[in-house]
């Protein structure tokens, strides 16, 4: 049977591997931990660049829109003065088609004055062709400023198109930008927790090693305590055999003085 400092021995020592495997677990988990560590940092690094250039889409769009407005707006101020310019070519029109009228009723009237009439007649007939050339003039001038406006009107139509998907552009960086941010914070929440972690774990490593030496030198006292219970026990031994065989002498001693 194992007496008790053999057992005392026993569980020291297989306290002593329990905790080195305990220290080496810790030691193979803090650097697991490190790792992590250093990839979540890292993601910590890319997300914030992202967000950083997030942003900066966002801002970039977001001028990009301001100019789709302005365009727009100078488009339309074209449109606005392209059809200012219809209007003065209809009145111009109005006015050579009312000028043809009066040399026409000017020659009329130069026909029956006769010879006293021939000279104003002349006249009437230039004016009369002048106004014929003019309304020419603003008619084809009115026909390129309607193919202008028409241009111009699809042309604010598309820039309008693209200002709105500008807009949608904008609202889906900003979007995006917010979300990075909360990635971003949420890494560097994470980031930190891993830190205490790594602490955390560094502190129990350092209390396993010292558990370690105290079991080390548990198991060097119960090794001195053990051989100082055999070398106890082996003078206990010696002790009884000793007064036995004392015994044994002075019962042989009373036995040969009785006889004798």
């Amino acid at each position: 049977a194992m007496t008790l400092s053999d057992q005392l021995s026993s569980r020291s020592a297989q306290l002593s591997v329990k905790t080195e495997q305990q220290s080496a677990s810790l030691v193979q988990t803090a650097a697991s931990m490190e790792e992590m560590a250093a990839s979540t940092k890292n993601n910590a690094d890319n997300t914030r660049l992202a967000s950083e250039q997030a942003n900066l889409a966002t801002l970039q769009a977001r001028k990009g829109g301001e100019l789709m407005g302005q365009v727009a707006n100078n488009m339309q101020s074209i449109t606005d003065c392209a059809q200012q310019m219809t209007e003065i070519i209809s009145l111009i029109d109005g006015i050579a088609f009312q000028t043809n009228i009066l040399a026409l009723n000017a020659a009329v009237e130069a026909a029956r004055a006769g010879d006293h009439g021939k000279g104003f007649s002349v006249v009437a007939g230039e004016v009369r062709s002048l106004a014929h050339r003019s309304a020419e003039a603003a008619k084809n001038i009115k026909s390129l400023i309607e193919v202008t406006s028409h241009n111009v009107t699809q042309g604010v139509n598309v820039v309008s198109e693209a200002e709105k998907n500008m807009h949608d552009i904008v609202t889906g960086s900003g979007n995006v930008s917010r979300l990075m941010d909360e990635i971003s914070a949420s890494t560097s929440e994470q980031e930190k927790g891993i830190s205490q972690i790594t602490q955390a774990l560094s502190e129990l490593e350092r209390v396993t090693q010292s558990n370690v030496s105290m079991v080390e030198e548990l198991n060097g006292s119960s090794d001195v305590l053990r051989n100082q219970v055999i070398e106890l026990q082996t003078r206990t031994r010696n002790f009884r055999l000793e007064n036995e065989l004392q015994a044994d002498n002075a019962l042989r001693s009373r036995e040969w003085g009785v006889k004798s």
